[in-house]
């Protein structure tokens, strides 16, 4: 019988990661930073009070890499355009959050399983402000399920909610 060499696996991951924040005062104070990571290491980021790329300190590894990426980002009009849009939205959306004018997004499925196999439909409910939120499910002009729920914070997507109905 032979035997089967199990080697330990190699990977990685590399990461896009664009934040939008906002502080707790009366501001909302909104931060928006845009960085690429590899492991969960930040290797370069957006910076806009420079309004250029910027490599980090990180892998030593790497730093080769990374400034051929930081050059390229930073003369491609394109790229900074986009972050620069994206940075736009994220203070957009601050704005949006302080007037309580956040309009949810929403999207109504049917479930992958349902092990009971009654009509079932899930509400998915996401980005809007204030966090608490009425949902009514409607059927032939009257309301049949009215949930009334405290949302949860999921992420920068704003409160999200969501609420099963039977059909």
């Amino acid at each position: 019988m032979k035997g089967v060499d199990s080697g330990a696996a190699a990977g990685y991951v590399m990461q896009e990661i664009s934040l939008c924040s906002y502080g707790d005062d009366e501001k909302g104070n909104a931060t928006f930073q845009y960085v690429f990571a590899f492991n969960h290491q930040y290797i370069l980021g957006y910076n806009s009070k420079d309004n250029m790329f910027l490599p980090y300190n990180s892998i030593e590894q790497m730093m080769a890499v990374v400034r051929k990426f930081t050059t390229e980002f930073n003369t491609n009009p394109d790229m900074l355009n986009y972050v620069k849009n994206e940075e736009k939205r994220c203070k957009k959306r601050k704005e949006d959050v302080l007037e309580g004018d956040m309009k949810p997004s929403m999207e109504v499925f049917v479930p992958d399983e349902n092990k009971d196999n009654l009509p079932l439909l899930i509400c998915f409910v996401w980005g809007f402000y204030p966090e608490k939120i009425i949902v009514s499910w409607i059927k032939n002009n009257k309301t049949v399920v009215k949930t009334e729920d405290q949302a949860v914070q999921t992420g920068g997507n704003g409160p999200t909610s969501w609420c099963p109905s039977w059909i």
